[in-house]
């Protein structure tokens, strides 16, 4: 996006700020609000020069703005880059309680379990004084525990919807081989 436009939106969103009485310290409102330059209808690129009076070309710019809800933690198994975990703390705000059986259908859906992932433990449990649904499942190939291979999943116990996942899962070759 170009500097001008960008300097332009921001003193118009601080003069409203203004106006309605909010002054936010330097740089904070960067920090929750992005400023995207959206292409108009025929455009190629760069902004579509419109006419004016007298001669004057004006120029149309269309933009968006973007607003910050939360931060998310994620991390990608660097070989792969499938997703390790990931935490959203926003998702666990709401109001929409759920009861054990229905978090456990919840934790299910999002932990996309292979079928050797057996259920070690399942239940609310309070976290910071709010009752979370905790799935967790162990990794076992013919019985035996595969060491440090887990699922877990955090289910909020007010909004329902699923905040967190931690996945640590490898396949394991049962073939005998020399190492």
């Amino acid at each position: 996006m170009n500097g001008e436009f960008e300097r332009f939106a921001w003193k118009q969103i601080e003069r409203k700020l203004a106006a309605s009485g909010v002054l936010p310290a330097q740089g904070a409102l960067a920090r929750f609000v992005s400023i995207v330059r959206q292409a108009l209808p025929g455009e190629r690129d760069g902004a579509t020069p419109a006419p004016a009076g007298a001669g004057e070309t004006q120029t149309l710019t269309r933009f968006a703005l973007y607003f910050r809800r939360a931060d998310m933690t994620v991390e990608l198994n660097a070989n792969t880059g499938e997703p390790m975990s990931w935490i959203c703390s926003k998702f666990a705000d709401g109001n929409a309680p759920l009861t054990p059986p229905e978090a456990m259908r919840v934790a299910e859906a999002a932990a996309k379990l292979p079928p050797n992932a057996v259920l070690l433990q399942q239940g609310y449990e309070d976290m910071g004084g709010r009752p979370v649904f905790v799935a967790h499942w162990e990794h076992r190939e013919d019985g035996v525990l595969v060491e440090r291979d887990y699922i877990r999943v955090l289910v909020s116990g007010h909004s329902g919807r699923v905040f967190a996942i931690q996945r640590r899962w490898h396949d394991v070759d049962l073939n005998p081989s020399e190492r």
